[in-house]
């Protein structure tokens, strides 16, 4: 209770603290750990099956869910290596799961992937300058996304794991591992398939 002598208008004190930079570390951390625990649950299921297309579209209900994205998807390379065949997918228009091919020009996002040392973030494909996005992307009106190499058997690449969201979204070095990671699940079960398969 504020005490003051009549006439005289109240005056109150008090203390504010600015909880902003903690409360957005409660939220990084929460991010994190559910990042790691659908990392720890797609190892487990990746162990438990043969069913490639059904660890595929795991990992990208996974992704979806944990990243907060309305796409996802897993392209494989064609055997002869000259285009990419969506195998597995969220958010895409009916029917593009196992019929839409990407091309592998360095031009396209999946083709400029193949090629780069790292995983690849776009935060505007609008104005993007190193690739323009294929038909897909724009079709689906994708702005922001990241895409990674799944490596296959003898280290090369098996395909494509990429992320997409419609709206303005900046990803953190945590999604990129977490994206990563996921990809590794991925390639993993590949070459584990690919070898008892030469068996």
């Amino acid at each position: 209770m504020v005490e003051h002598r009549e006439g005289e208008t109240p005056v109150m004190t008090g203390i504010c603290h600015d909880i902003t930079p903690r409360k957005l570390g409660e939220i990084e951390l929460a991010t994190r750990l559910r990042q790691q625990e659908a990392v720890a649950d797609l190892s487990r299921f990746a162990l438990e099956t043969d069913d490639m297309l059904q660890l595929y579209d795991r990992a990208c209900h996974l992704l979806a869910n944990t990243l907060e994205v309305e796409m996802t998807k897993v392209l494989e390379l064609t055997p002869d290596k000259r285009a990419l065949v969506l195998r597995a997918g969220v958010g895409w228009r009916r029917g593009a799961v196992g019929n839409v091919t990407v091309g592998i020009e360095r031009d396209s996002q999946a083709g400029y992937t193949l090629l780069a040392p790292a995983p690849v973030v776009v935060t505007d494909l609008k104005t993007e300058t190193r690739f323009s996005g294929p038909t897909l992307l724009h079709d689906h009106g994708v702005i922001a996304g990241m895409s990674t190499i799944i490596a296959g058997a003898n280290d090369a690449p098996f395909g494509v794991l990429g992320v997409h969201t419609a709206r303005s979204r900046i990803f953190t070095r945590y999604d990129v591992n977490f994206l990563e990671a996921v990809a590794n699940i991925l390639g993993s079960a590949v070459q584990r398939v690919a070898a008892a398969e030469q068996q």
